[in-house]
């Protein structure tokens, strides 16, 4: 095993996923929410900057300034075609500077602008944190994977990200490959066969054909469109229904970006929501001008709005079979990847497309691509273990690159027209060398520009120009006329070196293909990576602050559970019991007035707070043994009171709902009482739900052992209750999913689904909050008649 830990990131346009192999196994990363999938979402306020779920839980109250989608902004110029498109569907202000795209943000009371690069670093540097909290060391070293249609100028800035995020990018996959990676390893295969992976994202959808044979992957082909994918399916539920609203009440939404906003948001829901049902319903309080809006959408109509999407997604598939010479009978399997796959027109269309063969659902496909990358990064790091030994990688140039064109003092020759070296879907690393006769060079010259071009149209204007330099000095003593060759040289990354040689002279000349102009320059990295620097340490101090400020709240919560046990009622005197209530009451209503105050502040309110309770006790006659009889007392005694430096430990900022596990008829009765807790805090809320699992781990379990067959089936509440437990956003590690789903098959129902159904009574007191229906229900996700058939 190597002593170095690299991990692999699957930066997404709307979730990132960070993994990484270790001790034989990939082990997918969850954030501090318990998600193994973390929302690309960038939120700037006046007091600090939220990344993540904090970040898009907050959207419709600060749109403007959440920023989210930058990955299409990365490699592009503001006057891109596509970047006028998205700009029409971002909230946030995209403005030009110099042709390149900047987000503009308000940050504190001030105006900032944001590269795409700087952004994405943070969503890296996210992961990167993530990863260190959870592997308990430093991580330097990555694996970032690309869609299959990035192009030079774009694999570039994400490798640029990375430094910002201060990683050191190992290599930039292509997402299809990494999913190949993990196949491969989840299924080890001797026989060669024939793989299409089918990735369909938020933004964008590749297709790759894979031939694989013990262990070795070749790519054969690749085609795929960074602008099409699950959240161009959700803008045209958009569509529709600002059409509807419009139809219905003569208004237009167009102008109101936190309408818009949070019309999306409610598509974005239906849309996951019809995978699993045949309609669904749209309903947003005041969405515009005090109108309420309520309508439905069935799953036919979602698929005949994106008919054409659909119809573009299957031409890809095409396109590539035929690139790489086979077509869809010589296809052994089809792999999954992306939310979107869960589509069940997708599904149907591929079921169809492969004369109704089994579809391949043998791996999450919203963290494939990650659990590839990580296992790419253990490869490249050294890693001995024989799990991974067989595996190797053979991937393909997405464009022709290296296309090249000559000019004498600035006039391009041959009309400006493309000479491909190196062509599409042409196996890496590969060397390509050609001799050009410069039959037109004119005597009063002794040099010629070269310019370097990736791209597939015939004229040079119309692709993308890498980069120029210039060769000087030829020799014009040759009677057999002028002649150069040239050559390209792409490595296993992907970098391209050309290679200018006078064949009269022998002189020769190199260049490793940076495309200067189109990056940031060095200047600009290093000053985005002390910002970087600036903006960590600002998110240590909140967070610092929050986990303090976390302890007074849990101290104050745990003494009114404290105060309210009946052992110990008779033990405190009236007069303390109303002065340790007022108490409580008052750090509270301060708690909640002061909610951004500085971490010495929270520490010293603490501090006073204790020391006021210590005297009562002492007053009282009550020690500590005596005050520990009010908890559950499976809890240690020495984290009954937190201490002032919570902060240090992030596990510690859940301790006050650890504290209740044993406590659940207490919470469903002081549920209402959580109404008057900041916004802030009602995330923590549903982490009580946590509590629960280990409950229903252990009879699951138990019942497994026991193998009592389900006889019955399952009642439409006891359905119910399966399927709000089941969802991504509870449970925190996947093999818990394995666990129940075994359990439900073969274990004893009086055991199980009563806990189930309670767990359900304790939802439906969480939706009675109204802040809480977009966070229940945006974590309705997948299929769950198909990963959940006893549900059905």
């Amino acid at each position: 095993m190597s002593n170095r830990r690299a991990i692999g990131i699957d930066f997404g346009t709307v979730h990132s996923c960070v993994a990484v192999f270790q001790n034989g196994n990939v082990e997918i990363i969850p954030n501090e929410q318990g998600n193994r999938t973390t929302p690309s979402f960038i939120a700037f306020t006046n007091n600090e900057r939220l990344i993540g779920d904090a970040a898009k839980n907050q959207i419709s109250m600060n749109s403007k300034n959440t920023i989210f989608g930058f990955k299409q902004l990365l490699g592009h110029k503001f006057n891109d075609a596509t970047v006028q498109a998205d700009m029409k569907h971002w909230p946030f202000k995209v403005i030009n500077d110099r042709n390149k795209p900047k987000i503009q943000v308000e940050y504190k009371n001030q105006i900032k602008l944001f590269t795409p690069e700087e952004l994405s670093s943070m969503i890296l540097a996210k992961m990167k944190n993530m990863a260190e909290i959870y592997l308990g060391k430093k991580v330097s070293e990555v694996v970032i994977t690309i869609p299959t249609y990035f192009n030079y100028s774009q694999r570039q800035a994400i490798k640029d990200a990375g430094a910002i995020a201060g990683l050191n990018v190992l290599r930039v996959l292509y997402e299809p490959a990494a999913a190949a990676i993990a196949y491969g390893l989840i299924k080890k295969i001797s026989d060669e066969q024939n793989i299409l992976v089918f990735d369909l994202g938020a933004s964008n959808v590749n297709v790759t054909i894979l031939k694989i044979e013990e262990g070795v992957i070749e790519v054969k082909s690749i085609a795929g469109n960074t602008h099409l994918g699950g959240e161009y399916f959700v803008n045209r539920m958009i569509e529709y229904f600002i059409q509807e609203f419009k139809r219905k009440y003569n208004k237009d939404l167009l102008n109101n970006k936190r309408a818009l906003q949070r019309l999306h948001n409610a598509c974005e829901c239906a849309k996951i929501f019809l995978s699993s049902s045949c309609h669904a319903s749209i309903q947003i309080d005041s969405l515009h001008e005090g109108i309420d809006f309520y309508s439905k959408i069935t799953r036919e109509c979602f698929e005949e709005l994106n008919a054409d999407l659909f119809h573009s997604i299957f031409e890809l598939i095409e396109k590539a079979l035929h690139d790489a010479r086979m077509n869809k009978a010589s296809i052994d399997e089809i792999i999954f990847v992306g939310g979107s796959t869960r589509i069940p027109k997708v599904q149907k269309l591929l079921h169809d497309f492969s004369n109704g063969k089994e579809l391949n659902k043998l791996m999450n496909p919203d963290e494939t691509i990650a659990y590839g990358a990580a296992i790419q990064a253990a490869i490249l790091t050294g890693d001995k273990s024989e799990e991974i030994q067989d595996l190797l990688l053979y991937d393909v140039v997405p464009f022709s690159l290296a296309s090249f064109s000559f000019s004498f003092k600035g006039i391009e020759t041959i009309d400006g027209v493309m000479t491909i070296l190196i062509k599409r879907n042409t196996l890496i690393p590969i060397n390509q060398t050609q001799t050009f006769p410069l039959t037109s060079f004119p005597k009063s010259q002794s040099g010629i520009i070269i310019k370097v071009f990736e791209g597939e149209n015939p004229i040079t204007k119309d692709n993308n120009l890498l980069d120029s330099f210039e060769f000087s000095d030829i020799s014009q003593n040759s009677n057999d006329g002028l002649e150069i060759k040239v050559t390209f040289d792409i490595d296993a990354n992907n970098i391209l070196t050309v290679s200018v040689m006078d064949k009269t002279s022998g002189k020769e000349k190199k260049m490793l293909i940076k495309n200067k102009k189109e990056r940031l320059s060095k200047d600009e990295i290093e000053c985005m990576i002390f910002d970087a620097e600036k903006y960590k340490k600002e998110d240590e101090i909140r967070h610092n602050r929050i986990e303090v400020r976390n302890s007074l709240e849990s101290y104050c919560f745990k003494m009114k559970t404290t105060i309210n046990n009946d052992k110990l009622k008779d033990k405190i005197n009236i007069y303390d019991e109303k002065k340790m209530i007022d108490i409580l009451e008052n750090t509270l209503t301060w708690l909640e007035k002061n909610q951004f105050a500085e971490q010495e502040e929270f520490e010293n309110k603490l501090n006073e707070v204790e020391k006021l309770f210590s005297s009562i006790m002492m007053k009282s006659h009550l020690n500590a043994g005596k005050m520990s009889e009010g908890f559950s007392h499976d809890q240690p005694k020495d984290k009954i009171i937190p201490p002032v430096n919570a902060a240090s430990s992030i596990s510690k900022s859940y301790s006050r709902f650890l504290d209740i596990r044993n406590e659940h008829q207490h919470m469903l009765l002081s549920i209402e009482g959580y109404k008057n807790i900041p916004l802030l805090f009602l995330e923590d809320t549903i982490k009580h739900l946590e509590n629960m699992i280990p409950n229903v781990r252990r009879n699951a379990w138990i019942a497994k052992e026991r193998s009592i067959t389900v006889a019955n089936e399952l009642t439409q509440d006891e359905s119910a209750a399966i399927q709000l437990y089941t969802m991504e956003w509870i449970p925190s590690d996947q093999s818990f999913y394995i666990h129940i789903n075994t359990a439900l098959r073969e274990a004893n129902r009086d055991k199980l689904i009563p806990f189930l159904c309670y767990l359900k009574l304790v939802l439906t007191a969480l939706w009675k909050l109204p802040s809480m229906k977009t966070t229940v229900w945006s974590g309705v996700k997948g299929d769950l008649s198909t990963q959940y058939p006893i549900v059905k």
